[in-house]
This record gives C-alpha cells, structure tokens and sequence, in this order.
C-alpha cells in the first residue's frame, strides 16, 4: 500500500491507559508552554489577534471562547513563542505546538469527552513523529521539519477526533502532504 495507508493502519492500533497517561504528560507540558507564551509580550499580539475573532466554541488561552481555527491558530502561537515546547530529538521535530491546539481546539468544539483528545494527541504525535523521523536530518538542513510534518500530526489528530474510517484518514494524510 501507500506511504499514508502505511500510516493510517499504525494510527489504528489500541490505545492503552498507560499511553493515555503519557499523552496526558503532553498535554500538561503544552499548556504550561502555551499559558506562558500567551502572557508573553509576543503572546499579547496573538491575544490581540483572537480578541478580534468572532465567538465559538474552542477555547484561546487567556481570552475566551472562538472558532476553532482561529483558536487552534493563536494556541499555536502561544504553545511555541517561548521555545519550550516539547522536543524529539530524532525527528528533529516539536510535535506538541502543532497537534495539541488542533486537537484542543476541535475535541472543544464537537464537546468531546477528554479521552477522545488524548488518544487524538497520541495519534497525532505518532504521525508527525514517525514523517519527521522517516524525513531525517537531511530534511533539516533545507526545511523546518515541524512544519513540514506537523501538517500530517494534526490530520491525524483531527481525523482521529472526527471518527475517520481508515479510506477517510488516508484522504486525510495524503491531504497533509500536499502542503
């Protein structure tokens, strides 16, 4: 099969507590990142930046309540402005500012319970990480490998959250690959 079926069938694999408990770990670690980044000086225009936003249902730390994008979009920002988000080393790669607001931000609005988002943020890791890995440190040298692969995090994240059968999220990844 494809590259993305490859994938899409890793992603479908169980999920046990202890991994919920890790991505847990991941989740604490990006909003620790993100709430420092949103008090930031930086982190004050991206506020700014979702204050302006229309209302919904995802939630923008430190402000309020707004649609998913635009939530997903400044969480982003928050998660990475400070440079202490989480890293693999291998792939060369920060997963967590990519994933975690994707996920956050669309489990908020489609009233999710917590583990659909965990098992979203493990999904999502593992397929950014295992593309950044595949891409190895050549790819570094020419590209930013979090967001060359980070696209492929957040499909699989949001796929996993949306309850994509395998055809879809292939559709999905392959989406993620176009950028």
């Amino acid at each position: 099969g494809s590259l993305t079926e490859e994938l899409a069938a890793l992603l479908d694999r169980p999920i046990t507590q202890a991994d919920r408990r890790r991505a847990a770990l991941h989740l604490l670690d990006w909003i620790g990142c993100a709430t420092a980044g949103a008090a930031s000086e930086t982190g004050a225009v991206f506020r700014r930046f979702a204050a302006r936003q229309p209302a919904g249902g995802a939630r923008v730390l430190l402000d309020g309540a707004h649609g998913a994008r635009d939530a997903a979009f400044a969480n982003g920002a928050f998660g990475n402005v400070l440079e202490m988000d989480d890293v693999h080393r291998e792939a060369i790669l920060h997963p967590g500012p990519v994933v975690v607001p994707a996920a956050l931000s669309l489990a908020t609005s489609l009233h999710l319970p917590g583990t659909a988002l965990l098992d979203a943020i493990l999904r999502g890791y593992d397929a950014e990480i295992r593309i950044g890995r595949a891409m190895g440190p050549a790819h570094y040298r020419q590209f930013h490998p979090t967001a060359s692969c980070g696209p492929f995090g957040a499909a699989a994240a949001c796929g996993s959250l949306l309850g994509l059968d395998r055809a879809a999220m292939v559709w999905a990844l392959g989406n993620a690959g176009t950028h």
